[in-house]
């Protein structure tokens, strides 16, 4: 018979097959014809780890006798097939053996016939290759439909193992998942879902909902000295997890920045640093203010960004500057554009995505930048948690089943210091 023993580790296999003592003639009734090779457990990213089957058999058994068992131990749906010295030959999988015994004399033409008659001959793999290095290997296979199967072996070609493409799959599923929860996590900490900041002079509120777990859009807002603050909204171009890189990436270069420098020379950094870095294939769109809640001075640069709105007795008007800027990240390098204002108590500043105006509902209708700032000004006197819960209410209801289709995140800004300072116009 053949002997399989548990592990040992000295030898470095996942378990030792003892020298073949077996030959088909001196081969008894009682020889199993399927040997479950099960090893011992494996850790790592190696492939042996994800490997659905450990059984084997013998080539010179009889199809039908192995088809027999097949029927008797439905949840194997391949077993390898081995040599006398326990070198791995092949695969044969349950259902094309049942395909071939299913067809017009199947059974009469293949009866008393051995196994090496329809073994499949598949690719092999060492069972301490790593999982990712198989993957990319077998990567067009991934893309079929049903599942195929490859042997696995030791450093000596024995048999240790069978692991099909689904296998493969749902690893690739799982570890993914893994890697985007750890991805939110990490993004949330960056990007909270909702933060809530007052100062003596104002209040402040931004939210972020990606269309995924993980996405593209930041804000932030910072105290950098005694009564100055720094906000910011971007909007980075693409979804998922290369844009929310990108944002965290932003939020790194917040944390470090000396913005006593200014916003113009922020935004002039994070442009010549996308730019040397993605060489203009990702961008950033943004708005960056700049206040000093003594003087109730605003400065803001929209880099290409747009969507700045600015509330004062009741009307709303866009925030622009004489020239606009481009977005962060498609040019080496450009002067940037900003413009000032003094505010007066009651003045709110809105900065949404474009995530807001692209959202379409059933029917293809976009729901538009005009709904969303009536949707803020209706709700003008209510806390601000509640303004921003009515404009993410009132999207749900207007997509209904459609599917969020881009990160969307607002924020809004209130002015409520004294009236007696300086005054201009925004333009």
């Amino acid at each position: 018979m053949i002997n399989a023993t548990a592990d040992d580790t000295s030898t470095n296999q996942p378990y030792l097959i003892e020298e073949f003592t077996d030959t088909p003639a001196s081969r008894s009734s009682k020889t199993p014809i399927v040997f479950n090779m099960r090893p011992s457990a494996m850790h790592g990213r190696i492939i042996g780890s994800i490997a659905s089957s450990f059984y084997c058999t013998m080539g010179d058994i009889k199809i039908h006798d192995l088809a027999e068992w097949l029927v008797n131990n439905a949840s194997v749906k391949a077993v390898g097939v081995i040599n006398d010295s326990g070198q791995a030959q092949g695969v044969i999988v349950g259902t094309e053996l049942f395909n071939i015994l299913s067809t017009k004399f199947g059974r009469e033409l293949h009866f008393g016939k051995n196994l090496y008659t329809i073994v499949h001959h598949t690719e092999s793999f060492n069972y301490t290759e790593n999982i990712f290095s198989v993957a990319s290997k077998i990567s067009p296979s991934l893309l079929n439909p049903e599942p195929t199967y490859f042997l696995l072996t030791d450093q000596s070609g024995r048999f240790a193992g069978i692991f099909s493409t689904h296998d493969v799959l749902v690893y690739l599923s799982d570890i993914t998942k893994k890697d985007i929860n750890l991805a939110s996590r990490i993004q949330a900490c960056v990007v909270p879902k909702e933060k809530l900041s007052e100062g003596k002079k104002f209040r402040f509120i931004a939210q972020a909902k990606m269309a995924k777990e993980i996405g593209g859009d930041f804000y932030t807002v910072k105290q950098y000295e005694k009564n100055k603050w720094f906000f910011a909204l971007c909007d980075v171009s693409g979804k998922g997890m290369s844009a929310a890189l990108m944002s965290v990436t932003i939020g790194g270069m917040v944390h470090l920045y000396d913005f006593s420098r200014g916003i113009r020379s922020f935004a002039s950094a994070l442009n010549e640093y996308f730019y040397q870095t993605f060489e203009g294939e990702q961008f950033v769109t943004g708005v960056f203010l700049d206040f000093d809640e003594t003087t109730g001075k605003l400065e803001f640069c929209d880099a290409g960004h747009s969507m700045l709105f600015f509330i004062r007795n009741g009307q709303i008007r866009r925030f622009r500057t004489k020239e606009e800027n481009p977005p962060l990240g498609i040019r080496k390098s450009f002067s940037i554009n900003s413009g000032s204002v003094f505010l007066k108590p009651a003045d709110m500043i809105i900065i949404c995505t474009d995530g807001i105006d692209d959202q379409k509902d059933p029917t293809g209708k976009r729901y538009g930048i005009g709904r969303f700032l009536r949707t803020v000004t209706q709700k003008r006197n209510s806390d601000f948690s509640e303004i921003l819960h009515s404009v993410f209410s009132d999207i749900e209801e207007f997509r209904q089943n459609q599917p969020q289709d881009d990160d969307i995140s607002i924020l809004l800004f209130e002015y409520h210091g004294h009236a007696d300072i300086q005054q201009n116009e925004p333009k």
